[in-house]
C-alpha cells in the first residue's frame, strides 16, 4: 500500500511543465519557487517544512487573486456557493421528495416537518 493510498490521496499526472489541465499547480509551483525556493536558503528538511507551511497560510489565507474576484482561495473554498455542489443537489432532491410525499399525503400523515424555506422556495 502507498503512503498516498494510506492517506486517501488520489494521484494525477500529467506532462511535466504542460500547464494544460494542470495550470493551477503549474502556477502555484512557479509561484512557490520564485517566492520560497529561489530566495531561501535551507539547512535542514524541517527548516525547509517549517517555511513550506508558513508560505502555504499566506498563500491560501492572505494573498488575494484576481481570478477568484478578489478573494483568497481559502475563503472560496470555505464558500458553500463554490464547494460541495454535489452534496447541494442531494438535498434538493431529498426536499423534493418530501414536497411531493406532502403533497401526495393528507399532512397528518407526514412524520417529517417541512420548514418555510421549503414550501417557499418549490411552491
Amino acid at each position: 500500500m502507498s503512503l498516498a493510498t494510506k492517506h486517501k490521496i488520489k494521484l494525477i499526472f500529467g506532462r511535466p511543465y504542460s500547464p494544460r489541465g494542470r495550470g493551477k499547480i503549474e502556477a502555484y509551483h512557479k509561484v512557490l519557487y520564485r517566492e520560497l525556493i529561489s530566495l531561501s536558503r535551507f539547512y535542514f528538511l524541517s527548516h525547509f517544512r517549517k517555511e513550506l507551511w508558513k508560505f502555504d497560510q499566506k498563500y491560501n489565507k492572505w494573498r488575494k487573486r484576481e481570478v477568484l474576484g478578489w478573494q483568497t482561495p481559502a475563503s472560496v473554498y470555505r464558500n458553500k456557493r463554490y464547494f460541495n455542489k454535489q452534496a447541494q443537489k442531494l438535498k434538493k432532491r431529498t426536499e423534493i421528495k418530501l414536497l411531493y410525499s406532502y403533497l401526495s399525503e393528507s399532512p397528518c400523515s407526514l412524520s417529517v416537518p417541512l420548514g418555510p424555506k421549503l414550501l417557499f422556495e418549490w411552491i
